[in-house]
C-alpha cells in the first residue's frame, strides 16, 4: 500500500513538472516589463537629448547674441552718432539692446586701457576694452543663458590724412633765398598747387617735392614725374579736444563770445613761465608777441585768430607729452614769424574748419617763416612763405610716433570668449 501510495505521487511530481501550462504568459510578462523598460531608458534618453539641444541652441543664440554686442559696439564708436572718444558704458549702467525680445538680450561695456606709460606713449582712449554678453531666458527656464566675449580695439586713424610731409601746402610754397643763409629743408615737400622758388635753394635739396599744379621748381625729371601728382588731403585740426584739454589745465584765454586775444610786451608778465609744462595754451582771439619778449612754450599754443611774432621776439615750443600730439603752433587764422630766433618742436600749422562742420570743409591761411626759425617738425598751410634763415627738419622716426590725423576709428587687435 506504501510502494502504491509513493508511486502515486512520484507520478503527481512528475506530471507537474512537466505541465506547460502558464510559461507563455510567463514568457510574455518578462518580454513586455523588458520592453516597458527599453521605451522609459528611450523616452528618457530622447528627453535628456532635447534638453541638451535646447541648452545648445540657447548658448549658441546667446553667443550670436554677444557677438552682436561687439559689432553694435563698434558701430556706435565709428560710425553713429555717440562721441568716439567719451562713450564708454560701464557695469554699472552697460549699454543694453534687445535686438529679438526681452528675453534675449546684450549688455556691453566699454573700458579705457591705454598705456600712458608706454613708449611712446598712449592716451587712455587709445586702446579699449569692450565686453559684451549676450543673455538668453527661455520660458519655463530657472537660469539664463549667458555667453560672453572680449575685444580689444584700438585707435586707428586715416592712413591717408598723417604729418608725413616736412612742408605740405594746399595752395602755393614759395621758397626765397640764396647765399649761405638760405632756406634748408630735410624732408618731402608738397603742394596741392605750386612749387616756386626763388634763389637757389634747389641746390642743396635732396629730398622729394611734388605739386599737384603745373608749377613744381623743384622737379628736375626729364619727363615732370613730380609735377600734376595727385593731390594730398590736409590733417583737421580737432580744436574741440585742444580746448577740452586747456580746459581741464586752466589754461583758455577768453572764449568765444570775448575773443579778446593775448599782446605781449616788454612790460607783461612773462607768459607762461620758462621751461615750465604748460600743455596746450588756448587762445580765443590773436597772438601778438612784440620785440624783446620771449615766450617758452612746452605743449602747444593755439589760437582762433592770427599769430604774430615781431622782429625781435624769441619763441621755444618743445615738445609736450601730455597731452600727446605732434601740434606745437596751431592758428585758425595766419602765422607770421618774424622774430630773431625761433624753435619749434613738433607741427605749424594754419587751418580752420567751417561752421556747419562737414569733414572736408576747412580754410587755410598762410605761414611765413623768418630769420633763424627752426622746425622740428612739419610746416601745413594753404600758403607758406620760407625765408633765409628757416630751417624745417622732418624726423620721421619722431613724428610717426605721433597720432596721426584723419577720422579715428576703433579697430579690433584681440578676441576672446570668456
Amino acid at each position: 500500500m506504501k510502494k502504491k501510495n509513493k508511486k502515486i505521487k512520484d507520478n503527481k511530481i512528475k506530471d507537474l513538472l512537466s505541465n506547460q501550462k502558464g510559461i507563455a504568459l510567463l514568457t510574455t510578462l518578462i518580454f513586455i516589463f523588458l520592453l516597458v523598460t527599453f521605451v522609459v531608458a528611450l523616452l528618457a534618453m530622447t528627453g535628456n537629448d532635447i534638453k541638451i539641444s535646447a541648452i545648445q541652441r540657447d548658448s549658441t543664440k546667446s553667443f550670436y547674441q554677444a557677438e552682436s554686442g561687439i559689432e553694435q559696439a563698434l558701430y556706435n564708436l565709428n560710425v553713429g552718432d555717440e562721441d568716439i572718444l567719451l562713450w564708454r558704458p560701464d557695469s554699472s549702467s552697460p549699454y543694453i539692446k534687445e535686438p529679438f525680445n526681452s528675453s534675449e538680450y546684450y549688455e556691453v561695456t566699454i573700458t579705457n586701457i591705454g598705456d600712458p606709460e608706454a613708449d611712446p606713449p598712449e592716451l587712455l582712449t587709445d586702446k579699449i576694452r569692450i565686453i559684451s554678453t549676450g543673455i538668453l531666458t527661455p520660458v519655463g527656464v530657472e537660469h539664463s543663458r549667458k555667453r560672453s566675449i572680449e575685444v580689444i580695439a584700438e585707435i586707428g586713424w586715416d592712413t591717408d590724412v598723417t604729418y608725413k610731409y616736412a612742408v605740405l601746402s594746399d595752395n602755393v610754397i614759395l621758397i626765397n633765398g640764396s647765399g649761405p643763409d638760405m632756406p634748408t629743408i630735410e624732408g618731402n615737400i608738397h603742394s596741392n598747387d605750386a612749387i616756386e622758388v626763388h634763389g637757389h635753394f634747389a641746390d642743396g635739396y635732396d629730398d622729394t617735392a611734388t605739386a599737384s599744379g603745373g608749377t613744381n621748381d623743384l622737379d628736375e625729371t626729364e619727363d615732370g614725374q613730380y609735377t600734376n601728382a595727385d593731390p594730398v588731403d590736409i590733417p583737421p585740426v580737432d580744436y574741440a579736444m585742444l580746448e577740452a584739454e586747456a580746459f581741464v589745465n586752466g589754461t583758455i584765454y577768453g572764449s568765444v563770445e570775448e575773443p579778446l586775444g593775448v599782446t605781449l610786451d616788454k612790460h607783461s608778465p612773462l607768459w607762461p613761465s620758462p621751461g615750465e609744462e604748460v600743455g596746450i595754451q588756448f587762445i580765443y582771439g590773436d597772438l601778438r608777441v612784440k620785440e624783446g619778449v620771449k615766450v617758452h612754450v612746452i605743449g602747444a599754443i593755439v589760437v582762433t585768430g592770427n599769430i604774430i611774432f615781431d622782429n625781435g621776439s624769441e619763441l621755444i615750443i618743445e615738445k609736450s607729452l601730455n597731452p600727446f600730439t605732434p601740434l606745437a603752433l596751431v592758428a585758425q587764422g595766419d602765422i607770421s614769424l618774424k622774430a630773431k630766433t625761433s624753435f619749434i618742436g613738433g607741427v605749424i600749422q594754419s587751418y580752420c574748419p567751417l561752421p556747419p562742420p562737414p569733414d572736408d570743409a576747412y580754410t587755410s591761411g598762410t605761414v611765413e617763416l623768418h630769420n633763424d626759425c627752426v622746425v622740428n617738425g612739419s610746416v601745413i598751410a594753404g600758403t607758406i612763405f620760407l625765408h633765409n634763415g628757416t630751417e624745417i627738419i622732418y624726423d620721421e622716426g619722431s613724428m610717426q610716433k605721433y597720432i596721426t590725423t584723419g577720422d579715428p576709428f576703433y579697430k579690433k587687435i584681440s578676441w576672446r570668449e570668456l
